[in-house]
């Protein structure tokens, strides 16, 4: 890469003696630019050698070829980079390797290196490490390290003829002790490092995922990232990213959208010699070079986006599908929210009309002559639907539904339609209703002009259902249908309401229900005053779901001011409160004696032969029908009883914290005694051998044709 270099013009006023600077080789210099230079020698490392791998592939014409990664493990622990390009001659080795800031490559955009120090970065991380140049048929090993002195040293180790391709192999060691290694370091930086080079290598030693950004929009030489990681902006060049810092830009008062920009999550995408960098790559050098072309690049992609909007904006038909369409792009994970002040709002337009008067994403509608305008919502479950007259602002939205009023009961309509929408869909609606004064109409078509809507999106109140009235407070649709609670499954422990969406049933119906006072749930029978959050009501479907008892209908929440009420009393018999529901299918699995008698007869003794995986190899190896067969159908059984059992004890302490259950088993062992009866090798081996193989499959084999070889003897003898 070049670096791009000012000449100075300097006058002299006479002859004055002079001497330029030079640099010392010291073992000092040598840490400053090999260890001293980088703050994460692990990337650095990692970096500097796979961006001189991929430059070497450029140079000798093979860029879509991969090179190679070895990463560490403990039992291989070291890293290695395998490239196959060009190679380095025995003399270009021995100049290259041992001379800082020597770079052939620092009259080419082409490649990403320039400084001569990329090479010499293992020093950063090791004392020592081996390099392999195979070039024109001859493989030559070289050993880099420090001698006495901490100074670098650069040996020829030994030298033989190779059929291999032309490359380099740089290998060291990695920290590998078993308590405190760096495996993890390097895994995790090889997987950043590659995010952006265009072919990935080739790695082994580990299998990792290269990150690759997802991008909300990406175009040529830009895009906008997704919501994760850091939300800066940076820069792309020569396959490496490097965060942007706006300050340290300089940006002028002209430059506000730029300002935003390089705010903002974008990755901007620069050619290679078009943006200056420290010497350890880790950074941008902020000179009035890379300065300049930030801003160029940044102006430019501003202007791009600006037509991207503007193309956008061609679909649209009226001025408030423009309104609704960027409110859209302002929304989480769009084009607009991850570059916030961009695009003043203020400013943006749609055939000559501003789309917006202030900052917010509403429209102003409070000041239009002879309009009244009503909103209705449903801010939480457990108010009714709260209606506000005199708004002044309508909030652009896809979901925004305005009725005009044209009808008797215009505001009893909207309620009931807003209760509609929430027990069927569980959202919480925001409705509109204008009512015009004016006899003409004028008041609706000013309206309409000020939203820049389509009027056929405007419904008449008179197409919803009339909400009649019912002897108490509120609105029911027949006197057949009351008003309750619907679990909803929430497993929060916040507000108990969140559990519960209101729903109007038949009574006569019946169901499953559990009292609710302050929609907190009566779940103990033994403390019938006390309430509990609606949450223990999901463990206890839960449960009932493991052990094959799903409820299939809702269960509903009723308070007791309806449980007293003649409509639910005449249909009492209908319905069963949900900790009795329990206590009917407990009473199998705890109390009768049929189920408890077989999880008696399954329960076997202390297993005194091979773990249960062993005895299942051998029974899968066998081809007759034997004791270990059934030994192993008898425990798998009895591993399904046993969850069932848990569960259902789990259920029981849910459900209403009373029932006792005991866990003494009176254990049968008798299949464990017929199997050392009938097969005596096996009972012999178990006793002789603590652990007996079933991964190699070899010891396995041996005792599953024992035991087909007993069967068949004792098959003939019948």
């Amino acid at each position: 890469m070049k670096l791009q270099q000012s000449t100075n013009t300097i006058e002299r006023s006479g002859v004055f003696e002079e001497s330029q600077y030079t640099i010392e080789a010291t073992p000092k210099a040598f840490f400053i630019l090999s260890d001293g230079l980088y703050s994460n020698k692990v990337r650095a490392v990692v970096r500097e050698l796979s961006t001189n791998a991929y430059d070497s592939h450029v140079d000798n014409g093979n860029p879509e070829e991969p090179f190679e990664v070895h990463l560490p493990n403990s039992m291989e622990p070291f890293f290695a980079i395998r490239d196959f390009g060009t190679g380095l001659s025995h003399e270009d080795c021995m100049n290259l390797y041992t001379t800082y800031f020597q770079s052939n490559r620092t009259n080419s955009n082409k490649s990403v290196g320039c400084m001569g120090l990329g090479s010499k970065s293992p020093f950063a991380y090791t004392d020592s490490f081996s390099v392999e140049s195979f070039h024109d048929g001859v493989r030559r090993v070289y050993n880099a390290y420090k001698n006495e002195r901490e100074e670098p040293v650069f040996a020829l180790l030994s030298t033989e003829d190779t059929e291999e391709p032309n490359g380099l192999k740089i290998n060291f060691a990695v920290k590998s002790e078993s308590y405190d290694n760096d495996f993890d370091e390097f895994y995790e930086e090889a997987q950043n490092i590659y995010e952006f080079f265009p072919v990935k290598p080739t790695v082994t030693g580990k299998d990792i995922e290269m990150e690759q950004t997802e991008y909300i929009f990406e175009a040529d030489k830009w895009g906008i990232r997704k919501h994760w990681g850091n939300d800066e902006c940076r820069a792309i060049m020569g396959n490496i990213s490097y965060p942007i810092d706006r300050d340290s830009v300089g940006l002028g008062e002209d430059a506000e959208g730029v300002r935003y920009l390089l705010d903002g999550m974008v990755d901007i995408h620069f050619e290679i010699g078009e943006l200056n960098i420290t010497p350890s790559r880790e950074s941008l050098s902020y000179n009035q070079y890379t300065k300049d072309s930030i801003i160029k690049r940044a102006k430019e992609v501003v202007t791009e986006m600006g037509k991207l909007l503007t193309h956008k904006f061609d679909g649209c038909k009226t001025l408030w599908d423009a309104r609704v369409l960027y409110s859209n792009l302002c929304q989480t994970g769009n084009l607009l929210n991850s570059i916030t002040g961009v695009f003043d709002k203020k400013e943006v337009s749609w055939n000559g009309t501003k789309l917006f008067d202030g900052y917010h994403l509403n429209v102003r509608v409070g000041n239009i002559p002879d309009i009244v305008c009503r909103r209705f919502n449903k801010t939480t479950w457990k108010k009714s639907i709260e209606v506000n007259k005199d708004v002044e602002s309508l909030p652009v939205d896809d979901d925004t539904v305005i009725f005009i009023n044209d009808a008797v009961g215009a505001i009893s309509r909207c309620k009931r339609y807003c209760e509609d929408i929430y027990a069927e869909e569980g959202n919480r609606p925001t409705v509109f209703l204008v009512n015009d004064l004016t006899e003409d109409g004028s008041g609706l078509k000013a309206f309409v002009e000020r939203l820049g809507i389509d009027p056929a999106l405007l419904k008449p109140v008179s197409s919803l259902k009339k909400a009649s009235r019912s002897s108490g407070s509120g609105y029911s649709y027949s006197e057949q249908r009351s008003k309750v609670c619907e679990y909803n499954g929430s497993t929060s422990w916040g507000a108990a309401g969140e559990s519960w969406n209101d729903v109007d049933i038949d009574l006569s119906e019946g169901g499953v229900y559990v009292e609710i006072h302050r929609y907190k749930a009566q779940i103990n029978p033994r403390c019938p005053n006390e309430y509990e959050n609606p949450r223990v009501i999901n463990k206890i479907l839960k449960k009932l779901e493991a052990i094959e008892h799903e409820l299939k209908t809702p269960v509903y929440g009723i308070k007791p001011a309806m449980l007293r009420t003649a409509r639910f009393t005449k249909n009492q018999y209908k319905w069963i409160k949900l900790n009795d529901f329990v206590d009917a299918i407990l009473d199998k699995y705890l109390y009768e004696q049929e189920w408890n008698n077989r999880l008696k007869d399954l329960e076997s003794s202390k297993d005194d032969l091979f773990q249960f995986d062993t005895m299942k190899s051998i029974a899968d190896n066998t081809k007759s029908d034997n004791l270990i067969k059934d030994y192993v159908a008898q425990n798998e059984e009895l591993e399904s009883c046993r969850k069932i059992y848990t569960h259902a004890k789990e259920l029981a302490y849910y459900n209403n914290h009373r029932i006792k259950y005991d866990e003494n088993y009176q254990s049968v062992g008798g299949v464990i005694q017929l199997i050392r009866k009938r097969y005596p090798m096996i009972g012999l081996l178990a006793d002789s051998v603590s652990y007996l193989s079933h991964d190699t499959g070899k010891e396995v084999e041996r005792a599953a044709e024992y035991v087909d070889f007993v069967e068949e003897h004792l098959t003939l003898e019948k």
